[in-house]
């Protein structure tokens, strides 16, 4: 049997775009990152048995909605760190686009994931000798769209 090919560090990237993704830059300073995509479930609870109501009831299940995010923390770079604060503040009120890309994705397979974003947080911090550290966590405004390799 083969080995398994493990996606590489520079092969999951992530780039913004401030002009409605006619061009995209990517972020490489923000590097330990984490995406979560989770699936938010209705949950409804019905008799399992009307001839015997002292059974437990029955839980039906139906994803609801889907929601995908994602957070990093790494360092900034001066005009780096204004576009994303600026965002922030704007919170709603601009368009920032966002996407996660797959740089290994083979034919057919998603390789990027992108769409208009809220930045919930944004933080700095700074230690004597260092360069500043920052952590920002962005979640997807609505479900993002899916682009498949060709």
């Amino acid at each position: 049997m083969a080995a398994p090919i493990h996606e590489e560090y520079d092969e999951l990237v992530f780039e913004f775009s401030t002009d409605g993704g006619t061009t995209w830059a990517r972020n490489c300073v923000i590097m330990n990152c984490e995406v979560t995509r989770q699936t938010n479930v209705a949950e409804s609870e019905t008799v399992q048995d009307c001839d015997n109501e002292a059974l437990p009831n029955k839980i039906d299940r139906r994803a609801q909605s889907v929601s995908v995010s994602f957070s990093g923390t790494g360092n900034w770079t001066q005009t780096g760190y204004n576009t994303f604060l600026d965002k922030f503040y704007k919170g709603d009120s601009t368009e920032m686009l966002a996407r996660i890309g797959n740089l290994a994705a083979l034919a057919g397979e998603i390789e990027y994931e992108q769409g208009p974003i809220i930045i919930t947080s944004l933080g700095q911090a700074r230690t004597k000798g260092q360069v500043v550290s920052a952590s920002v966590e962005i979640t997807f405004a609505s479900t993002p769209t899916r682009t498949v390799k060709v």
